[in-house]
This record gives C-alpha cells, sequence and structure tokens, in this order.
C-alpha cells in the first residue's frame, strides 16, 4: 500500500531563480540584493513557505513586512503557482519558459483540466494540449498580437485545436 508520494518541486519538476525574485524585491523596495537575501532566505520564511507551513498569503504578508514596501502579490511571484503537483503541467510551462520567457512571466497558475492544461494569465486564459508543440505556443502568440493590435479583448486562447486558434471573448475593444 503506497502511504504517500512525495515531489521534489524546486529545479525538480519546474525550475526557479532565487536572484530573479531579488532583483524584483530590488526594484520595488531600493534595498540591495543582499539585504532583501538576508530578511527574506536568512530567516528561513522562504523554507516555511516551500514547505506549505504558511500560505502564499502569509508569505507575501511577511516579505512585505520584512523590506517595508508594499508590492502587490503579483510582482513578488517568480513562479506560476501549480494548483498540484502534475507532470503535464509542468512539461507545458517548461515549454513557455522555453519559447516565450515573456510569456512565462506573465503566468499566474496552470492546472490540468480534463486532461488539458489552463494558464491562467491574472484574468486571461490560454488551453494547450499537455504535449503542446512550438508551432502551437507561437500561433497563440501570434493571435494574442493580432489582437492586441486591433485594440480587442480576449477571454481565452484555446490553442487545442489542430491547424487552428480559437478566440473566445472578442469583439470587445480593449
Amino acid at each position: 500500500m503506497i502511504r504517500g508520494v512525495i515531489f521534489d518541486f524546486g529545479n525538480v519538476i519546474c525550475s526557479f531563480d532565487v536572484e530573479i525574485f531579488l532583483a524584483k524585491l530590488q526594484e520595488r523596495s531600493g534595498l540591495g540584493v543582499d539585504t532583501l537575501r538576508d530578511r527574506v532566505y536568512g530567516s528561513g520564511l522562504h523554507s516555511r513557505y516551500e514547505r506549505g507551513v504558511i500560505s502564499s498569503m502569509e508569505f507575501h504578508r511577511e516579505v512585505v513586512r520584512r523590506i517595508g514596501v508594499g508590492v502587490p502579490a503579483e510582482e513578488l511571484a517568480d513562479l506560476p503557482v501549480i494548483d498540484r503537483p502534475d507532470a503535464a503541467v509542468a512539461r507545458v510551462l517548461g515549454r513557455l519558459l522555453d519559447l516565450d520567457p515573456e510569456l512565462f512571466s506573465r503566468v499566474v497558475t496552470a492546472s490540468q483540466v480534463r486532461g488539458d492544461v489552463q494558464v491562467d494569465l491574472g484574468g486571461p486564459r490560454l488551453w494547450l494540449r499537455p504535449n503542446v508543440t512550438a508551432e502551437v505556443i507561437r500561433a497563440v502568440m501570434a493571435a494574442e498580437q493580432v489582437l492586441g493590435q486591433q485594440g480587442r479583448a480576449w477571454v481565452e486562447l484555446d490553442g487545442r485545436f489542430a491547424g487552428q486558434v480559437v478566440v473566445r471573448g472578442r469583439g470587445r475593444p480593449a
């Protein structure tokens, strides 16, 4: 009988760079990277967060308290949040990171829904297959760019269908 499964998330299922996080904090706070590293990582705060002892909101509140500057939660995120450890979601996020780091930086959450991957960009969403190709990601991003140039808002860009990107919520001015 299997009584538990342990996932090593950090730099195994998904990679992250502490220096990017610290650089974001430095931009907002004006404090030096060494000071920030000491206040966040020297305190054990990150360990409590990574072990699930404190929530994302508790982590955010404590980081803001320690640096003395209000920083929106979305700016604290170095990584998108995966709802549950999931190899398919991690694979899609890895492809996004490799192909479009700017898009990856906008990801808030990602989760598997009925076998596909939903990527939340903080409102608008992308739908992708777990085996998404570079071609599909480029097509989805091209659709986003065209909609932006036309001043059109969108709710979802769906790249799950062969040879097309389905746009939902289009037609309203952005």
